[in-house]
């Protein structure tokens, strides 16, 4: 058979019909042979072009000789054969669902797009997930030599395998999950982009597939839960013979840019879902490939997306979104970057010119002659679509994927291979940038393993005025005890109201490195004479600038005695010992460098007053880094002082000794002077993929908090299914007027709002909180049952020391100014609430006769109000 010759050019281009006229299905003889393309190509393929020359690399000195091609047999599902731009198909095995059928479509399409540009060879192709030619296999020297391996083309390769990477069928259509052709999809993916922006996003990390491929998906779906925090993730089993009788309604893959963050893994091997989950512009989170496609080798991590650790893929995970949701400018950068990439270097043209580059590569190495086997069968468009007339997706598929022109323009230009050592610079890269990455996710978790109390190393860093001194390193304690203390010059004593006193908390790392575990930040005008100071506790605040400032709320407290004074040889009283022996280190002062300092020093014929600290040491210490229950953001903790008498004779946290007489107690909390006052907290944390309630797609949520007949509502969001409130509600338990609370999700309308789902609590079932146990963690709760929505909340009854009272709303507290500086609360200096007595001594006490009234002798104390 003899093809008639057809040159294709832009002066008079050739339409390439599908003719499904002809009942006796053969392939026309008019298809064009040669390619003309009437505009030269002016750029350079993507660089991963350049892994071509690498994947032929083995068969460079030997090249393929038909003994070597038929080595592969065993391992392949199907060989096909071009001769003279004509393609032909010999069968060995059928490949799952429709892999063998749109693979050999896709060369078919190649063929007409580049006509006469494929030369005469004969191929191999493996179906299979996993690749079939192993290094191991095949030994250069020796009398059992088996080299060189046999060439198979195979959709992924690995480190370790010979496979000849080609594009997979899915660029052409899966008709069996309903995933149509790369274009159509590159379309619809860039307008859900441009639909839903990315801040307003649910701010979680998203997968959905097939876990029971492999144990690495199902070790993912335990990252769903979590006792101790939120994970962060958003992980859904798909089912999809659920999926086809619903018309696959709920898979469409351009639905699922809805979050900021998409997780890729692979299943049994390499995973088509890479393009689909990069093209979104959500930063992807790439659990770390043992394979590789074409196109993801010169993808770069920290550029395109951020490289997880499998054997670490819970935290890994929850640290990226952590890191991401702080970080958002760049988190947004990444994802675009991944985006552009699937978008614009993964553009079907591009597509095409790799593959006929590596075909032409692959045929210049072939030292055969190339044959029709008398079994095979010749293959064309019309022979594959026509057939089909059942009007299904195989059909839509074909038809979508057709060319029907040859192109235009000619294949971009192939860029030179790579060097040896540009790879190894190239890959060095790489593995840096995911160093990177893992060091910042270790220091991470060293400071939430500090905060857990498993075995920090802490020291505490003072800065004032330019002057910066540290303590100690206290190891393995999680309640560190100094006694040290520190003097600094104050420049200029006017502007003392416009200085500020800096203490951070640090943990020495395994790595030798510092994170911090918060700071504090005590400002000039609250500075006191050395005769009105008392070492007071001050909770520790996040440190703003670090990489470690968010993840989960920073706990724990630094007690510092702060005063101003003349006389820097002032003498302070050692407190008494206990069991742990405080150093009582003087430390000379350390300077910061002239060239930084810009405040005026006095002359030296004065002599500047000095601020000095001291870090007292209490029999109970306070300084705890406790376990966080939630990763998500708090109220801070409002700066609760303590009384202290003579720094001889430290007390206790909040309760202080105002009397020798009898101690009815045993144990002591620290607002054992303070009277109760019950609360019942509802704290509304942020909502999840809320359903749609207005015909225009959008949802403008508020929530109501109702106990009988008091209501608070929260902020409203104006479209936005994913809002984040982290508003706190207090309801005095004396006023309470049912049995119950509601929390009700509403959506702001022009006439009327509406209903979107509620959630009832039975008080009876409500925990109670004391100051001293951990917070309530929040958690999810359903919003709507028949169409979806969930709420992060949590419910709990205290008391107005509860760290939530200062930030709380109150049910009986002005609608108009809704802060904790118009409500009663625990004072942060016991000065306001406190009236000391001494009892020194008594003289002429009288007798009573009847010693049944009184056993012991003591003085009553009262709190006053």
């Amino acid at each position: 058979m003899v093809a008639t010759s057809v040159v294709a050019s832009t002066k008079k281009t050739i339409k390439i019909p599908l003719n499904c006229k002809d009942t006796t299905q053969k392939c026309p003889l008019n298809y064009p042979s040669r390619f003309k393309p009437a505009i030269s190509s002016s750029e350079t393929c993507p660089d991963y072009f350049k892994w071509i020359h690498q994947d032929l690399k083995v068969w460079q000195e030997t090249g393929i000789t038909r003994e070597t091609l038929e080595r592969a047999k065993p391992n392949a599902h199907f060989r096909l054969v071009i001769k003279s731009g004509r393609l032909y198909l010999h069968q060995y095995d059928k490949c799952y669902q429709t892999r063998d059928v749109f693979t050999i479509w896709g060369i078919l399409q190649l063929l007409k797009m580049y006509p006469g540009q494929v030369p005469d060879l004969e191929l191999l192709f493996l179906c299979h997930d996993q690749p079939g030619i192993w290094k191991k296999d095949f030994r250069r020297e020796g009398p059992n030599s088996t080299w060189p391996p046999p060439p198979l083309f195979h959709y992924c390769s690995h480190r370790d395998a010979y496979d000849i990477v080609f594009p997979d069928w899915s660029f052409w259509g899966w008709p069996e999950v309903n995933v149509k052709e790369w274009t159509t999809l590159q379309v619809a993916i860039r307008e859900a982009n441009e639909r839903v922006r990315w801040k307003d996003r649910v701010p979680y990390a998203h997968w959905k597939g097939n876990s029971y491929v492999s144990p690495e998906r199902r070790n993912l779906m335990q990252c769903n839960f979590s006792d101790k925090y939120d994970p962060m993730v958003h992980l859904y089993e798909q089912d999809w013979e659920k999926e086809r009788e619903n018309g696959f309604k709920s898979s469409n893959l351009e639905d699922q840019c809805t979050h900021r963050y998409k997780i890729y893994i692979e299943g049994r091997a390499w995973s088509v879902s890479k393009k689909y989950i990069l093209a979104c512009d959500s930063m992807a989170l790439l659990v770390k490939p043992e394979f590789f496609d074409f196109f993801g080798r010169s993808m770069v991590p920290m550029e395109h997306y951020w490289p997880i650790r499998p054997q670490e893929s819970c935290r890994d995970l929850e640290f990226a979104v952590e890191w991401g949701n702080n970080n958002t400018e760049k988190a947004q950068e990444i994802g675009r970057r991944g985006s552009e990439y699937m978008m614009k270097r993964l553009e079907m043209k591009y597509v095409y010119d790799y593959m006929l580059y590596v075909l032409q590569g692959y045929g210049k190495l072939m030292r055969l002659n190339v044959t029709v086997p008398e079994n095979a069968t010749e293959v064309c468009s019309e022979t594959m679509a026509c057939p089909i007339t059942d009007g299904g997706l195989i059909r839509q598929c074909m038809d979508d994927s057709l060319v029907t022109y040859p192109s235009v323009k000619a294949a971009c230009d192939l860029p030179q291979p790579y060097g040896d050592d540009e790879i190894k610079r190239f890959l060095k890269s790489q593995e840096s940038a995911e160093r990177h990455v893992e060091k910042l996710t270790n220091d991470y978790w060293e400071v939430i393993s500090a905060r857990l109390g498993d075995g920090v190393n802490s020291f505490v860093e003072l800065r004032f005025d330019d002057q910066k001194v540290k303590t100690s390193t206290k190891l393995d304690d999680t309640s560190p005890v100094w006694n040290e203390r520190f003097s600094f010059n104050i420049s200029d004593t006017e502007d003392l109201s416009n200085l500020v006193l800096e203490a951070y908390v640090y943990n020495k790392t395994s790595n030798g490195t510092r994170s911090c575990l918060g700071k504090i930040r005590i400002l000039g005008t609250a500075f006191v004479p050395y005769s009105e100071a008392v070492g007071l506790h001050y909770p520790l605040e996040k440190e703003k600038w670090s990489v470690f400032s968010f993840g989960s709320t920073v706990r724990g407290e630094l007690t510092l005695k702060v005063f101003v004074t003349d006389n820097p040889s002032v003498k302070i009283p050692t407190p008494n010992p206990i069991k742990k022996l405080a150093s009582n280190t003087s430390h000379n002062l350390h300077n910061i460098p002239a060239s930084e300092k810009t405040k005026p020093r006095l002359r030296k014929t004065q002599q500047p007053p000095q601020l000095q600290t001291l870090s007292p040491q209490p029999p109970q210490p306070q300084t705890l880094f406790s376990q966080p229950q939630t990763l998500s953001p708090q109220p801070h903790q409002p700066h609760t002082l303590s009384p202290q008498q003579q720094m001889s004779s430290p007390q206790p946290y909040g309760s202080p000794v105002l009397g020798g007489g009898v101690r009815a107690r045993t144990t002591t909390t620290a607002h054992d002077l303070v009277e109760p006052m019950e609360y019942l907290f509802v704290k509304i944390v942020k909502a999840c993929n809320l359903p749609t309630m207005d015909p225009t797609g959008s949802l403008d949520p508020y929530i109501e908090v109702k106990q009988g007949n008091f209501t608070a509502t929260t902020t409203q969001f104006e479209k936005n299914k994913n809002p984040v409130w982290n508003e706190v509600f207090a309801f005095t338990k004396s006023d309470q007027q049912a049995n119950f609370v509601d929390v009700i999700v509403m959506d702001k309308g022009v006439m009327k709002d509406n209903f979107v789902g509620s959630i009832r609590f039975d008080l009876n079932e409500i925990p109670t909180r004391v100051a001293t146990d951990s917070p309530i963690a929040p958690e999810w709760y359903i919003v709507n049952h028949e169409r979806g929505g969930e709420i992060m909340l949590s419910v709990w009854f205290g008391t107005q020391a509860d760290e939530a009272f200062s930030d709380a709303t109150y049910s009986d507290a002005l609608n108009v100014v809704n802060k904790s500086s118009v409500r009663s609360k625990v004072y942060h200096s016991p000065r306001l609430w406190y009236l000391r007595v001494n009892v020194i001594e008594a003289q002429d006490l009288v007798i009573v006769p009847d010693r049944t009234r009184f056993s012991t002798k003591s003085v009553r104390e009262y709190q006053v109000r």
